[in-house]
């Protein structure tokens, strides 16, 4: 979000793990995920956000094309 959109992140949340029911489906995620925050975000940087963003890209792109590759 840092990357993304700064402007909606409004503070840094407290560390936090939360304890989804199982199956992990759920349609009221806030029920078990208060404050929307997986781990400790004392470290997140909007440098780090755009690093993660590129690697996800570039790796999803990959999948994409072996996709295309074995359906093609």
């Amino acid at each position: 979000m840092l990357h993304f959109s700064p402007h909606l992140v409004r503070g840094r949340g407290k560390e936090e793990y939360p304890c989804f029911p199982h199956p992990i489906l759920t349609t009221n995620k806030r029920k078990y995920w208060k404050n929307a925050v997986w781990g400790n975000p004392a470290p997140a940087s909007a440098p780090k956000g755009k690093i993660i963003a590129q690697t996800l890209t570039q790796n999803l792109v990959r999948l994409i094309k072996r996709i295309d590759a074995f359906t093609g």
